[in-house]
């Protein structure tokens, strides 16, 4: 999954160069200005670094520093290319094990995830949908594999909210979920666990910006698909009740409680959640 931002900033850098973009917030040119060849790699290059360093000043210690980093930050959150780099700044820093700039990145993801527009080219999401199951397949599989819990929980709502934005591109996106953090060769289920608890949560927010045509949809195939989730959600819990899970026997015992919970009271939401099904047209193409 290295990389998964160069593709999408590629794709930003040809789109928007020409007209900037983006723009730093201290004034001078961001990095939707660079030229010729290579410029996409070098403005990618330049903006990770300018972002993990408003990160930084955020934990200076320094006061004023820190209220101007939060704001640069937050002005950033806002622009479209966001997203692309926040998504190389999210591979850089799981690899550097940087956890406050992984942080910031899965939130950013996270946060445009829940405010996708139906007018917005969705063709890069599922790639990135896939970059970040494949950093969680990496954390399930790989027993030196760790993310933090804060940095887990938003990858986790960012995938959650995507199987639903993404629907009509990605309709297998919760069977992969549940095959590639579910499946052989998985030793730690946190991330199993965590992705099936914002899966019972998201889907039925308010706060999740979605067309209801699509909303219903999505929450259709949803319900199809329970028997497997309460299934999987039993395994994880027979795993972890035999000190399996990775996160420690009784964490990773209660995560699966959690989750189990968390899925009881969705039961509930799924007749709020489909009051009627509408059949708006499906954008073309797929993963």
């Amino acid at each position: 999954a290295a990389h998964c931002g160069v593709f999408l900033w590629r794709r930003h850098h040809r789109c928007a160069r020409a007209r900037g973009t983006w723009r730093s917030a201290r004034g001078r040119g961001g990095p939707g200005h660079a030229r010729g060849c290579g410029g996409a790699e070098v403005a990618m290059e330049q903006g990770v670094a300018e972002v993990r360093e408003h990160v930084r000043a955020l934990q200076s210690g320094d006061a004023a520093a820190a209220q101007a980093a939060g704001r640069w930050l937050a002005q950033f959150q806002q622009s479209k290319a966001a997203v692309p780099l926040a998504a190389e700044l999210l591979d850089r820093s799981l690899h550097a094990g940087d956890d406050a700039s992984a942080f910031f990145a899965a939130h950013t993801v996270s946060t445009h995830a829940r405010l996708l527009s139906p007018s917005e080219d969705l063709s890069v999401w599922p790639s990135l949908a896939q970059c970040m199951l494949t950093h969680l397949r990496g954390v399930a599989t790989s027993p030196t594999g760790r993310l933090s819990p804060p940095v887990l929980r938003q990858l986790c709502v960012a995938l959650a909210r995507l199987a639903v934005q993404l629907f009509d591109v990605w309709p297998d996106g919760v069977e992969r979920l549940l095959q590639q953090l579910g499946g052989g060769g998985v030793g730690n289920l946190s991330p199993l666990l965590e992705v099936l608890q914002a899966l019972a949560e998201e889907p039925f927010s308010r706060r999740l910006l979605v067309d209801g045509s699509l909303r219903s949809r999505f929450l259709l195939a949803l319900r199809d698909m329970v028997p497997a989730i309460l299934s999987a959600i039993g395994a994880a819990a027979a795993a972890t009740g035999g000190g399996c899970g990775g996160g420690g026997g009784a964490g990773a015992s209660v995560a699966a409680l959690r989750c189990g919970a968390a899925w009881l009271k969705a039961q509930a939401g799924f007749e709020g959640g489909l009051p009627l099904v509408g059949f708006g047209s499906a954008r073309p193409g797929g993963l």
